[in-house]
């Protein structure tokens, strides 16, 4: 498995403690910082000072939602790109999407393809 350029910041959030258990594994390269829900993603956010590359998040967890993390965050750091996770059907997202399960070689090449499109764009 490849890895990916510099040590990207990624913060992964799932109420799903298996999940959580699982995709620091998968990052190994990355700093990895991690939240069991939309809101304690945020005040994570909001408490690390450094730049945060990228957000990885299912979409269906409790109370907030991924889509709307993926929107509050944007609005606070816009440069952190997103990739949404979920294991059921996901319409209407124009996020970049992976459905559950997959491996670490299908999220490493997903993170590359988002990060690279990051430095494109600026």
């Amino acid at each position: 498995m490849e890895s990916l350029p510099g040590e990207p910041v990624v913060l992964v959030v799932d109420d799903d403690q298996a999940i959580l258990g699982v995709l620091p594994m998968f990052l190994r390269n990355c700093c990895v910082l991690c939240a069991n829900d939309g809101q304690e993603a945020l005040a994570v956010a909001r408490g690390y000072s450094g730049t945060i590359d990228l957000l990885i998040t299912d979409i269906d967890m409790p109370g907030l939602k991924g889509t709307e993390l993926a929107a509050r965050l944007i609005a606070e750091r816009p440069d952190t790109r997103v990739i949404l996770m979920t294991g059921s059907g996901a319409e209407n997202v124009t996020l970049p999407l992976l459905k559950k399960p997959f491996g670490a070689d299908t999220l490493m090449t997903k993170m590359r393809e988002v990060l690279a499109a990051s430095v494109t764009e600026k």
